[in-house]
Formats: structure tokens, C-alpha cells, sequence
């Protein structure tokens, strides 16, 4: 039912292109194009290739394809990009920093959480009147927007959290500090009883991020709260199979704990070095990891962070779309393809420096992406064989 989905029929006696929805349509008919040899390489007249021919031809076929994730979008690349379109991103953003009411701390310092005696910018939801200012926005939204399956709340982004009754005590191994999870978790929960009321499937999407990363303890879900997973201070430099990395098995395992809660999981990671981000930095192979495993964990969508180093990133990002859409494509024959269209003689040495690259970050014991590790991955022998 994905409105995405889209019909490809090839017949003796025409072409035929249908869509669930207009952007499904257009989808067909970026398909059409791509099996004619068009390729989208990157944004921009450098990274389009249409190959001309005198003749087009088509196989005889009865092509259906649905998406595999319900949204498919490249933070910090625009969704109404010509290219983005063109690859197949799309779907509702789900997650966002902060509460859906502002107050100030200055005017009602109490509504704030504590800390070494004063307010923080973070709204104390203990509070009585932040859940009820949350459910009377909350209830606004849906009214506005009576067809939307989620509203996004969150912390707002970065600490300020002090403590609070309503936590459980969870120390999180990884970054020492306490989980305010449970904290989250019971408010949403008592939001949601609020605009259930009236609007009996809302939701809220939230950052499982930072100190809100691991799983309750003590607090049960509502079934409608979706946590979108940012693994901020995890392991960004590998993929879910590397054997040498046990954060990205600490991710799988976080992923797996939100589902037994009865939890949809949403997937809102990075797709580049966030701790240096314009040093030499491939992520083909994590991407070629992590999409497949994703969809077989029962991720329900993917919205990725990344910068736009076109540079280094271009074939990552390219890669990340085509397997958003289809994680089970074949993803070394997406990249000889890519290679030789947007590179032609020089595709060869070209995909020997990316695979270069990739390999040093693969076997690289170094996890944080910090400006020190690199002296230890890109090492002397590395940078003359690139």
C-alpha cells in the first residue's frame, strides 16, 4: 500500500506506467529511464549520464516494485532535489528535537529541569502543567493534521537533563551517565492517554538519543510511541558486520531490546565521519552492511544524516538510496555500474582508491572517527597506495 509502489509493463502492443499515487508514476518513469541507460550519478549536469542511442529498446516485462523502508531520505540533501526524486527518496520524516509548547526558563523557571541550582533549557515533563500544555498542543496538531500517524517529541537537543524522580536509575555503560528513558517513556505514555481520547491511533516518533538511547526499565510503551534510533555516541566508522566492533553489535542489540518491547524501530544514523567530517571518509561497505540487516530487523524507515562531500561521498550516498529502496539489489554490481558511468576509462583506478580507502576503516581497532585515530588508519603506507 506504499504510495511509492509503482507498475512497469512492457507489451507488444506498448508501454505502460502506473503509480499508487503520482510520485509512484513518476518513479515508473524514472525506472523506464534507467533501464534505457540513464544514471543519476550525482546532483547536478556532472553526475547525469543519458547515453545516446539511436535506437530503445525494452524488455517484454510486468515490473512491480515496492519500497522496502516507508521513508528513504538523506538529511542535509533536500527532499524536493531533482536527484533525491530521481533515486526514490521519500516518505514522512519522522523525529525532532524538542516539545511542541516553548515556555522560558527566566518567566517560569520551574517548568524547567535542575541543575546545580538553576533552570536548563530542557523542559521538566514531571512537571503537571508541561504534560498538559503538551497534550493541549498535541491535540492541536492532530486536529490540524487529522491524517498524520505521529507527532514529533523529544529533549531538545544536547543535556541539561539534571534528574529527575521519574527515572529509573539505568546507568548507560558506554557513556556513564543515567538513562532518562523511563522519564521520556512515562510521559509520552501519559500524553498519548490524553489524545487518545479523541484521536484513539496518534503517536509520537522520539529520538532514542543521548541519554534517551536505551531501553526503559521500569515504563511499558504505549504500542503508538515510535522510537526513531540515533546512535550518536556509537560507533560510526563500521558496519553491523564488522567482527572487530562490538559498539555496532551494542546497536543491534538496542534495536532488538525497543522490539520486544513491542516498539516499530526507526533508523535515524550517519552516513559520514560526524567527529572530522572532511577527512578522507568512504562508507560503501558499512552501507552495503547495515541497509540489508535493517530491513530484516524490521526497521520500518531510514532517515540518515550526512553532508554533501560529494568528493568522498558520491557513490556512499548514491549506494544508501538504491538500497533504501531495494536492500536486497545487488550492491557490487550498483557500484560497477556507477563506477564506469560516471567515470568511464578512469572508473578502474578510481574504484581501487575507494576500495583502498574502505578496507583501512573496515580493519581500523579505532571507533569514535576523532581526528587522533586517523593518523592510525590513513597511515603512511595507505596514503602512497592511494
Amino acid at each position: 500500500n506504499d504510495p511509492a509502489s509503482f507498475l512497469l509493463s512492457v507489451r507488444p502492443d506498448g508501454v505502460r506506467l502506473a503509480g499508487l499515487s503520482p510520485q509512484g508514476t513518476l518513479f515508473a518513469a524514472y525506472e523506464l529511464l534507467e533501464q534505457l541507460g540513464v544514471r543519476w550519478c550525482m546532483p547536478g549536469p556532472l553526475g547525469t549520464v543519458a547515453p545516446p542511442q539511436k535506437t530503445l529498446s525494452l524488455r517484454f516485462q510486468e515490473t512491480v516494485q515496492c519500497p522496502a523502508f516507508s521513508h528513504r531520505l538523506l538529511q542535509a540533501i533536500a527532499m524536493d532535489t531533482t536527484w533525491t526524486r530521481r533515486l526514490r527518496a521519500g516518505g514522512t520524516s519522522y523525529g525532532g528535537h524538542g516539545l511542541p509548547f516553548k515556555a522560558d526558563p527566566k518567566q517560569q523557571p520551574d517548568l524547567f529541569c535542575q541543575e546545580n541550582g538553576r533552570p536548563t533549557w530542557q523542559l521538566r515533563v514531571s512537571h503537571p502543567e508541561v504534560l498538559s500544555r503538551t497534550g493541549e498542543a498535541m491535540l492541536a496538531f492532530f486536529r490540524k493534521n487529522p491524517s498524520a500517524r505521529y507527532i514529533s517529541i523529544s529533549p531538545d537537543d544536547g543535556d541539561g537533563l539534571g534528574a529527575d524522580p521519574w527515572d529509573a536509575g539505568d546507568v548507560d555503560p558506554y557513556t556513564g551517565e543515567v538513562s532518562v528513558t523511563d522519564r521520556y517513556i512515562r510521559f509520552f505514555n501519559l500524553a498519548l492517554e490524553q489524545v487518545h481520547r479523541e484521536f484513539p491511533d496518534a503517536g509520537i516518533a522520539f529520538y532514542a538519543y543521548g541519554r534517551c538511547m536505551r531501553v526503559p526499565v521500569r515504563e511499558k510503551p504505549n504500542r503508538r510511541i515510535l522510537p526513531v534510533f540515533v546512535p550518536i555516541d556509537m560507533c560510526r566508522l563500521h558496519g553491523v558486520d564488522n567482527p572487530i566492533c562490538p559498539e555496532r553489535r551494542a546497536v543491534m542489540q538496542i534495536i532488538q531490546d525497543w522490539q520486544k518491547l513491542g516498539c516499530e524501530v526507526a533508523y535515524r544514523g550517519y552516513f559520514f565521519n560526524l567527529a572530522d567530517q572532511g577527512l578522507p571518509f568512504s562508507m560503501m561497505r558499512q552501507i552495503r552492511a547495515d541497509l540489508p540487516y535493517f530491513k530484516k530487523a524490521g526497521i520500518i524507515g531510514c532517515r540518515v544524516e550526512c553532508m554533501p562531500i560529494w568528493g568522498c561521498h558520491a557513490p556512499s550516498l548514491y549506494l544508501a538510496l538504491k538500497l533504501m529502496w531495494n536492500p536486497e539489489a545487488d550492491s557490487a554490481a550498483i557500484m560497477d555500474d556507477w563506477f564506469a558511468a560516471f567515470y568511464g576509462p578512469a572508473a578502474p583506478p578510481v574504484k581501487a582508491y575507494f576500495e583502498i580507502l574502505e578496507d583501512a576503516f573496515y580493519k581500523a581497532d579505532y571507533h569514535t572517527g576523532n581526528v587522533f585515530d586517523f593518523p592510525h588508519i590513513l597511515t603512511p603506507p595507505v596514503m602512497a597506495a592511494l
